[in-house]
């Protein structure tokens, strides 16, 4: 297989995992004889000045085009049907599957929005009714030549000194041979309406033909199962990166506390962002219409658009700046890929919420606040419908009242009074992730300073009052 393929079929392996047993088992071969691609079931073929031409995501399409025939086994499917409406058919429904899948479609494919969610042989009968339907069609506007042509057939017949039965024979013969070319007249102008595909198929005389099991998986009940197939390892790999971002802590469940540690190589903290990440509900969809032009035509489609809100609450007290508010809002960016996202400032009391769509309305934001913190303003601000619940805040204050499934984002600034109650910090129902000092100055773009260690805090752990902590300072 050529190496720059490589890169393909992982995206077709993330994209598509129940392709896996068939892409192991199949062979992936360059022919430069070939126009674009093909496979006979058991070798898949490539025309590699064709592939060079496509971008990635053509590519990706092309090759799991081929890998569905294989797959939905439609050379066997096929065997009592016309080869070229049948091509159509499964082309139709394997190339809506794709495009719904978010792959850009080969110029020249067929493309029929209506055939999404269908099964081939379903395709394949309203294609055959469209066909006979034109022919009808077609066949009443010739009445009065078919007419004629009958009257000259039964003077001949008259006229003929050949035996009845072998006249029958004949006429039958005659007949089935201008039936089959009417009707590949009308697939021809079916291929000219919808497209004739990027391959002719001629390669799946060659498969050896087997009977199709009873518990073959239609094209609907197989896309389903793989988006199923699909969620589960997302999630799988979401378990993952929180049990090793986290130190295999690996656990799930609210009320615990992630500590995110230094890269001792590097010296930058990056690890907090992929434990927020992982904590966050997504993959979940509403559906809008979409009105993109193609071939000039404004069809109406289904567009996938994100579902799950996530609210995020900034503590806007006066130790907090600005830069370092709109920077953590910035490395939040990627929650809009799965996620609605809100963003609402809080002191004592709480500001509203603002939709955040692009970095230009973070840009815009004006943080509003700088008094004094209370949590209980931050529990009791969250909507009830939120999926993601975010509090990105230093953590000095009291731990809030009201029990709340919410992720806790405590950066330390490098002050022991605030280390101390993030420290305390015990959010009813929620989870904490620790960013340190050296995390925070790259968020807030400030040089590191020097600060007391948390050996201080360790005296200040004897005394009964946080109010007394003053005293131990001085």
């Amino acid at each position: 297989m050529n190496t720059n393929l490589k890169s393909v079929i992982r995206k077709i392996l993330v994209k598509f995992p129940s392709f896996g047993h068939t892409l192991a088992n199949i062979q992936i071969k360059e022919n430069a004889l070939i126009q674009t691609a093909c496979t006979n079931g058991q070798v898949l073929y490539y025309n590699p000045n064709f592939i060079d031409s496509l971008s990635e995501s053509q590519k990706v399409f092309l090759l799991s085009h081929e890998i569905c025939h294989v797959e939905l086994e439609h050379m066997e499917r096929g065997k009592d049907k016309n080869p070229r409406l049948w091509n159509i058919a499964t082309d139709a429904v394997i190339n809506a599957y794709l495009e719904h899948a978010g792959l850009e479609p080969i110029e020249g494919c067929v493309q029929m929005p209506d055939a999404y969610q269908m099964r081939a042989e379903d395709m394949y009968d309203t294609l055959l009714k469209e066909a006979e339907a034109s022919q009808e069609k077609q066949d009443q506007s010739n009445e009065e030549t078919s007419s004629n042509e009958q009257e000259e057939t039964a003077q001949k017949q008259k006229e003929s000194t050949q035996e009845p039965e072998e006249t029958t024979q004949k006429q039958q013969e005659t007949m089935n041979a201008k039936e089959q070319e009417k009707l590949a007249k009308r697939i021809q102008e079916l291929e000219e309406k919808y497209g004739k595909g990027h391959a002719s198929h001629e390669e799946w005389k060659e498969a050896p033909h087997h009977q199709v099991p009873s518990s073959a998986k239609d094209e609907k009940a197989f896309f389903e199962e793989n988006e199923a197939e699909k969620q589960k390892k997302l999630e799988d790999m979401r378990k993952q990166i929180i049990a090793e971002s986290t130190q295999g802590v690996g656990q799930e469940s609210f009320g615990q506390t992630f500590k995110v540690e230094m890269e001792e190589e590097k010296k930058k903290v990056v690890d907090w962002k992929k434990i927020l990440k992982a904590t966050l509900v997504g993959n979940q969809y509403d559906w809008r219409l979409s009105h993109r032009v193609r071939n000039g035509v404004v069809p109406y489609e289904l567009k996938k658009v994100p579902h799950p809100v996530t609210e995020i609450l900034l503590d806007t007290s006066g130790s907090i700046s600005d830069v370092l508010l709109r920077n953590f809002l910035n490395e939040c960016m990627g929650v809009l890929k799965t996620s609605r996202l809100k963003v609402g400032c809080f002191d004592t009391r709480f500001y509203g919420f603002h939709e955040i769509r692009s970095k230009r309305d973070i840009e815009n934001m004006t943080f509003e606040g700088r008094g004094g913190t209370d949590f209980n303003a931050a529990v009791n601000a969250f909507s009830k419908s939120a999926d993601n619940r975010i509090v990105f805040t230093d953590g000095c204050a009291n731990t809030p009242e009201k029990t709340c499934r919410a992720t806790w984002v405590i950066f330390d600034d490098g002050d022991n009074y605030s280390r101390g109650y993030a420290e305390e910090l015990n959010p009813p129902g929620g989870k904490k992730i620790m960013i340190p000092y050296d995390a925070y100055c790259e968020l807030t773009q400030e040089s590191p300073r020097e600060c007391d260690d948390y050996d201080d805090y360790d005296d200040y752990n004897d005394y009964d009052d946080y109010n007394d902590y003053d005293t131990l300072a001085e």
